[in-house]
């Protein structure tokens, strides 16, 4: 297929977290003024109850973005795609290593996205 059409852009990623936030704010009829820093937890919060049922961080692996993708009925995009899904983690992470030269875990956090 055409690669355009194979990646997903960053008015895309936008999209996709802050429309679920913003209907469930409207639904909710949440008025006050928010700090983006409350927005991304909120979101990330939302993100992590549809997909894991709780609200605690995880660590940013496969099986927590095939989770992520699968609680809005996106399976398809990641389904075998182990590089899309290595981009989206190396993307969050902050490209540090740990004593033997690892990539550090990636905690699904406000942190993440700072």
């Amino acid at each position: 297929g055409d690669f355009e059409d194979e990646c997903i852009d960053l008015t895309e990623v936008t999209a996709i977290i802050l429309i679920p936030f913003l209907v469930k704010a409207a639904a909710n009829e949440q008025t006050d003024a928010f700090e983006i820093e409350d927005i991304i937890q909120m979101v990330l919060d939302m993100i992590l109850l549809d997909a894991t049922g709780d609200t605690t961080p995880k660590i940013l692996d496969k099986t927590l973005v095939q989770q992520m993708f699968g609680a809005y009925g996106e399976t398809e995009l990641v389904m075998n795609r182990d590089d899309v899904i290595k981009q989206m983690i190396d993307a969050a992470s902050s490209g540090e290593v740990d004593e033997d030269g690892n990539p550090k875990a990636c905690i699904f956090d406000k942190q993440a996205f700072a």
